[in-house]
């Protein structure tokens, strides 16, 4: 018969630890069913096609919209705080992910209309440099000319037909364009200089950050541009033998789909935090759905994504074509703005959830009337400027940001995060995914040996989950030949 002690002490023994949290909560769906409907349903179409999460392709058009009108278009929060309206995302998701699939997509209109401008500047580049040849002919013949005179006056007079006739040269025309990819900060300079100081550097891939941290010039940190073209301040860079770049009034849009692992290294690359390089960037870190998918997603309905094509050819040609215009708010937006302002700046306080990540929030706000912009953009086409953005787009604004709050929030986690950590939290999953109450070192080894080379790698991981209370030693398996594997009993409170 049990005893009644023998009782207490079992359940003594049955009893677990609270749960000591390895991460924070998933970050949440961007609200995307408040945006204007045409990008909603964008958004939605492309996520189900390529069955991809849906900050993907939401943050994607967005990116676009930016470098559509970021060359004519500010916002007007208050008398006195203007913003302009360009953006910095970067949206993380591991490989097979269809990153470069949804780039492609979002960027469409800019790549269309970019070939339209190419073809155009063929002929005439064409002419230009006929014209050319044939003037360089008539210069050097005059120069000659100028060389064997005797005559001083003759002399001073060819000569200075030669400096007006040079003075006239046909200029070969360069093609119009929107956006580049991999670039040095110094070509980018002379891009935007080309391109009415305005461009987008677009790209599905990570390298940018490994260019700008010295990649091509010995490894010093050059991204002062980067800064200068997010906030709208003059550049002015003379540099020995390249040519000076002035820039009076630089837009600046950067949108990346990169991988969580490029993300995770920002905060080590020096000045990257503390020059306010990262508080600048709106991240999206999506929840991964590999495993998941059934590789049958509908195609998108053709109908959306003219609309959306559509709506981005106008406000291309608005954006290249139009006059500078600055948006307003309505009394009932800039009512919405600012209570988003106060609930941010409560959050910096010490002890509050922006206290470790201030660089960020204290962009938020300004991101929230930019974003607006865009909405508002999207919404009215070449009729921008004759609204003033509306407390709907402020809303939705608004409650993106705080959503994307939750996102940096991970990402900010994710650059200061403990490997040991890092990897509790993939062996967690796999407990997760695979419902498990029970299991042993040796299979958890065999599932991650391509993480954990070594079970020497593993077992300072494991120890972690003993830890937080997520696991605990069992009594170790038996029955096979050999050295018995060390078990381990899955807390049951996992699992709610």
């Amino acid at each position: 018969m049990t005893s009644d002690l023998d009782r207490e002490a079992e359940a003594i023994a049955n009893r677990w630890p609270e749960l000591v949290p390895l991460h924070h909560a998933a970050p949440p769906e961007l609200p995307v069913d408040q945006w204007p409907s045409v990008l909603f349903d964008y958004v939605e179409g492309a996520s189900a096609e390529t069955e991809t999460p849906r900050a993907l392709p939401a943050m994607l058009a967005v990116g676009t919209i930016s470098a559509a009108v970021q060359r004519v278009l500010s916002v007007q929060v208050k008398p006195g705080y203007i913003e302009p309206a360009n953006l910095f995302i970067a949206v993380g998701l591991p490989p097979g992910t269809r990153k470069s699939g949804e780039f492609k997509r979002a960027t469409r209109p800019l790549m269309r209309w970019e070939a339209k401008q190419k073809e155009s500047a063929a002929q005439k580049k064409a002419e230009a440099e006929s014209k050319l040849q044939t003037h360089n002919q008539r210069v050097g013949e005059l120069r000659k000319k100028a060389a064997k005179a005797t005559d001083d006056n003759e002399a001073e007079a060819l000569a200075q037909q030669v400096a007006d006739l040079e003075a006239k040269a046909p200029t070969i025309p360069q093609a119009a364009r929107l956006f580049t990819g991999d670039v040095t900060t110094e070509h980018l300079g002379a891009i935007m200089g080309d391109q009415r100081e305005a461009t987008a550097v677009m790209n599905a891939e990570g390298g940018l950050f490994e260019t700008m941290a010295g990649r091509y010039g010995n490894q010093v940190p050059n991204f002062d541009l980067y800064l200068s073209g997010h906030a709208g301040d003059p550049v002015r860079v003379d540099r020995g033998s390249r040519e000076p770049v002035i820039l009076d009034d630089p837009r600046l849009t950067v949108c990346l789909a990169v991988q969580p692992d490029v993300l995770s290294t920002l905060s080590s690359k020096p000045g990257f935090r503390g020059r306010g390089l990262l508080g600048r960037f709106l991240y999206a870190v999506p929840e991964s759905n590999l495993g998941d998918r059934d590789g049958d997603g509908p195609a998108m309905n053709a109908w959306v994504l003219d609309q959306y094509e559509t709506a981005l050819d106008e406000l291309i040609d608005y954006g290249q074509t139009g006059d500078p215009v600055t948006l307003h708010l309505s009394a009932d937006a800039f009512q919405t703005w600012q209570t988003l302002w106060a609930e941010i700046e409560a959050g910096m306080k010490a002890g509050e959830r922006f206290e470790s990540m201030r660089d960020w929030a204290g962009k938020a706000p300004g991101a929230a009337a930019r974003l607006a912009a865009m909405f508002h953009a999207f919404r009215h086409g070449r009729a921008l400027a004759m609204h003033e953005i509306s407390a709907s787009d402020m809303q939705a604004a608004a409650d993106t940001i705080r959503a994307l709050a939750d996102h940096a929030t991970a990402v900010y986690d994710l650059m200061s995060a403990d490997p040991l950590i890092d990897g509790a939290r993939v062996v967690l999953r796999w407990i997760s995914r695979h419902g498990l109450t029970t299991f042993t070192a040796r299979q958890c080894y065999q599932h991650h040996k391509s993480r954990f080379p070594r079970m020497a790698d593993l077992e300072p991981v494991l120890a972690v989950l003993v830890e937080r209370g997520y696991i605990r030693e069992a009594d170790q398996a038996t029955g096979k030949p050999g050295r018995p594997s060390l078990a381990y009993e899955v807390n049951p409170g996992f699992w709610g």
